[in-house]
């Protein structure tokens, strides 16, 4: 497996990157081609030991916008500059839907190597900021897209056991309920339509 797979871009490459807008959906691919790989327990391997996958998880914590700090989007992983002002949906593809793999990533490591977790520094700031992010537009995509588009989310949350973390959590931190609430809320919705195929009965047993 090609260890290319599994990098993500430093503040420093982010604005050289970014002169070449095609490289945003190449970037988000890999982060979520992770996410498959670590939710298959498909990593670590031998081509990409636990070493590495320890220095990614680094990586995303350094990167990460600053809560409070002069970059907007704090809390977020976004892949836009921080001084450019974007359309509601390239806000949403481009800021939150990384935001929502990056604290799945995050999340899942969180269970699958709880030990190593607890010992990385701004670990559990980090998540817990990024949490907070994404429930700002409530998991909401933009226009006609807007359910189509919480579902995918929700998907990618599922993949990285936040329900889960959230039901397990969200009593220690402030930071960590409005993401809750959604959730339960979005729950709530399906619990009141008539669903009939298996892959939504399966999204409601993992937010129940």
């Amino acid at each position: 497996m090609k260890q290319w797979l599994y990098t993500y871009p430093s503040i420093d490459d982010l604005y050289r990157l970014l002169e070449n807008p095609e490289t945003i959906p190449e970037i988000i691919s890999r982060a979520e081609r992770t996410l498959f790989d670590l939710h298959s327990e498909e990593i670590p391997n031998a081509a990409f030991p636990f070493s590495m996958l320890i220095l990614l998880i680094e990586e995303l914590i350094r990167t990460q916008r600053a809560p409070g700090s002069f970059l907007v989007w704090g809390g977020s992983w976004a892949l836009l500059h921080p001084d450019e002002s974007a359309p509601a949906d390239a806000r949403v593809d481009w800021i939150f839907f990384p935001s929502y793999i990056v604290v799945s990533i995050l999340s899942l490591f969180w269970f699958r190597f709880p030990d190593e977790a607890t010992k990385l520094p701004n670990f559990e700031e980090s998540l817990w900021n990024g949490l907070h992010f994404i429930s700002a537009r409530k998991l909401l995509g933009h226009g006609y897209d807007a359910e189509e588009d919480r579902v995918k989310a929700v998907k990618i949350l599922i993949l990285g056991k936040v329900p889960q973390y959230l039901r397990e959590n969200a009593h220690r931190s402030e930071k960590l309920q409005p993401l809750h609430d959604v959730l339960m809320s979005f729950r709530d919705e399906m619990e009141r339509e008539l669903f009939s195929q298996g892959a939504t009965f399966q999204m409601f047993k993992a937010l129940s």
